[in-house]
This record gives structure tokens, C-alpha cells and sequence, in this order.
């Protein structure tokens, strides 16, 4: 180590970037994975205010989009 040189700053100053490069590449794959776990989270509260977890829910999520009816006016097309 040289004089006046900080143990933190490596001799070679490409070394250093190398350093920061690999720290900002880390903190952004943080940054996405945080953004990919709050994203999940909001989906599971999404699905739990719709009503995903009880079969009754699902039924009347379906009936308010009209797949149910849609979905039996078609069978009954096809029966007649």
C-alpha cells in the first residue's frame, strides 16, 4: 500500500470501477427483486378483495363479467 492511499480505493483504478460496477449491478437485482415481492403482494391482496379464495366469491366475480351467462347462453344455443 502506498502512502496516503486508503485501504478502501484499491492500487488500480479499473479495479474500483469493477468494485462499483459489481455494487450498482447488486443493488439493482435488490431493487428488482423488492419490485417483483411488492408486485406478488399486491396480487395476493388483488385476489383476496376479489374474492379468489372462496368458490362463492369466483361465482359472483364471474356472474358480475357476465362469463356465466354468456358461457349458458351459449350451452342452451347448442342444446336446442
Amino acid at each position: 500500500m502506498q502512502y496516503g492511499q486508503t485501504a478502501i480505493t484499491p492500487a488500480h483504478p479499473e479495479v474500483f470501477l469493477g468494485m462499483v460496477h459489481t455494487a450498482t449491478i447488486i443493488l439493482l437485482d435488490v431493487f428488482a427483486f423488492s419490485v417483483v415481492i411488492y408486485q406478488a403482494w399486491g396480487l395476493i391482496n388483488l385476489q383476496q378483495s376479489l374474492g379468489f379464495y372462496s368458490r362463492e366469491g369466483l361465482v359472483k366475480l364471474l356472474l358480475r363479467q357476465g362469463i356465466l351467462r354468456f358461457s349458458a347462453l351459449n350451452n342452451f344455443r347448442e342444446a336446442s
